[in-house]
């Protein structure tokens, strides 16, 4: 693998909303755990507290993440982290984790990283809760908030 995160921008921004994890494939704009790739890209771009990349493996784009400061908590937030339905199960989701929380710490100089999400999304809980983000009493609409303390 040749994982890398790569900013979002004019030449690459049709592989991000091709990224679904919707098995229908239709790209709706509300997906079954996240919002879909095409308003995050809007997000990003009409709302300056937000940021997304690709998840790429060399010239491949594999998965998506949204990130930035949740201002109404002040905390930062990883919002969205989607791996496409096509490349799941391979690991990614694993092996961009770190990155991904090494690209918010860096780029907001922040410790902490936080996320949201729904009881029901067992597959993200397990990734996360793996990677070491606990539980906190926040939430987020109807989602949990977890932590992952920086040292």
């Amino acid at each position: 693998m040749e994982l890398k995160l790569v900013p979002v921008t004019a030449d690459n921004w049709k592989k991000a909303i091709f990224l679904t994890t919707d098995d229908s494939e239709k790209y709706p704009i509300e997906e079954q755990w996240i919002a879909a790739n095409t308003f995050s890209l809007l997000q990003c771009h009409y709302d300056p507290d937000w940021d997304c990349r690709l998840m790429m493996d060399g010239d491949k784009a594999v998965g998506f993440v949204f990130y930035g400061y949740w201002r109404e908590a002040d905390h930062y937030l990883l919002c969205r982290y989607m791996i496409d339905l096509k490349e799941q199960n391979k690991g990614y989701g694993s092996a961009f984790l770190p990155l991904v929380i090494d690209q918010i710490r860096s780029q907001y100089s922040c410790r902490d990283v936080y996320v949201s999400v729904n009881d029901k999304n067992t597959h993200a809980l397990h990734l996360y809760q793996k990677a070491g983000f606990e539980l906190t009493d926040e939430m987020d609409e109807e989602e949990r908030v977890y932590v992952l303390r920086g040292e």
